[in-house]
């Protein structure tokens, strides 16, 4: 049976549990992801590579810290004001909750503050009788904080070209714009506090004139660390690197923007043609 058709049963199955409600979903979800590496259609460093990723590992420490919360009594304090302000009507609630996490995630993680949110929710709904239901309240806090992280840079973008596990899987963010706004744009890179994860590459060149483009690479992109990759993957042993700087590669370049480079490989490596060499001699003959 191939990989393509397994998988399709897996999800089936994990969709006819996902319905039946049975078995808690977070159950559900690692089954299905460890029946993928049993058959091998996951690989196991794939499967688990995410567990130690920074939103999970955010999203665990935020769920301690609400415990905290909910233990000293902030919490029910919150839930009173907001019962008064809605009148114990769900749907005024839910536009509440709805405004308020759009307008909190605009200035902090959206992940932490849907995360902040749901144990607040769940216990107003306890605490209702039955006027206000958890799974009414969940649908306008996901729009809430997705609406509102996407709204600003620091909702939304920081936290992603933090994570590192986005920037393994990117080979590098690409910028064309005019020169005044690549320059206020770069000035707010080099200003945020990940910076130092980030390389940037700032090139005037070859674009149009009045226009700059720049690259934003992990700061672990390297032409070394590149090569040593690409030697294991290929497995060579030996290498030959060619460049434009004396004494830091093997084979000094002049001009690398012409087709030098292209030259100096074809009369190192090219394979000699038998044919072109009879074909000198026939000449020489005549």
């Amino acid at each position: 049976m191939s990989k393509a058709t397994l998988t399709l049963i897996i999800i089936g199955v994990m969709c006819v549990m996902y319905i039946v409600d049975r078995f808690p979903v977070a159950l559900v979800t690692l089954l299905g992801m460890l029946a993928m590496v049993y058959f091998n259609i996951l690989p196991f460093k794939d499967a688990f590579s995410n567990f130690g990723s920074t939103p999970v590992l955010l999203t665990a420490g935020m769920v301690i810290i609400i415990n905290g919360i909910i233990d000293s009594g902030v919490i029910l304090r919150f839930e009173h004001v907001l019962q008064k302000l809605s009148r114990g009507g769900e749907k005024l609630f839910g536009t509440a909750v709805l405004l308020s996490a759009g307008i909190i995630s605009m200035f902090t993680n959206n992940s932490a503050l849907v995360v902040m949110f749901m144990p607040f929710i769940a216990s107003l709904a306890r605490s209702s009788k039955g006027k206000i239901t958890k799974k009414h309240l969940y649908l306008p806090l996901a729009v809430g904080g997705l609406i509102g992280g996407t709204g600003t840079l620091a909702g939304s973008t920081a936290p992603r070209l933090t994570d590192m596990s986005y920037m393994n899987k990117t080979i590098y963010f690409f910028v064309l714009d005019e020169c005044r706004k690549v320059e206020r744009m770069l000035e707010k890179l080099y200003a945020a506090p990940w910076s130092g994860n980030v390389r940037i590459h700032v090139d005037e060149r070859m674009v149009p004139e009045g226009y700059m483009c720049i690259r934003i690479f992990p700061a672990q992109a390297t032409k070394e660390r590149m090569l040593a990759r690409l030697q294991e993957i290929v497995g060579a042993k030996n290498t030959v690197t060619f460049g434009s700087y004396k004494g830091r590669y093997d084979v000094y370049i002049e001009n690398a923007d012409k087709d030098l480079m292209v030259k100096e490989l074809k009369r190192r490596f090219e394979p000699v043609s038998i044919a072109g060499w009879r074909n000198i001699i026939d000449v020489s003959h005549s």
